[in-house]
């Protein structure tokens, strides 16, 4: 699936996971459900420095 790019029906979110502003490794993750268009459920996430978008995984 790398370098893949989907359609989808729905999205619902964000919702958004960050740690504190005082860790080495800050994290700021927008989290969202969404349905393509070949009916799969799929857990995906942008991050928000780079705004580049991941899949984090499938629903059943």
């Amino acid at each position: 699936m790398l370098g893949q790019q989907r359609q989808f029906v729905e999205l619902h979110g964000p919702e958004r996971i960050q740690t504190a502003w005082w860790t080495d490794q800050p994290c700021h993750r927008d989290y969202f459900r969404a349905i393509a268009e070949t009916g799969g459920q799929l857990w995906i996430f942008r991050e928000l420095q780079s705004g580049n978008w991941y899949l984090h995984g499938l629903f059943d």
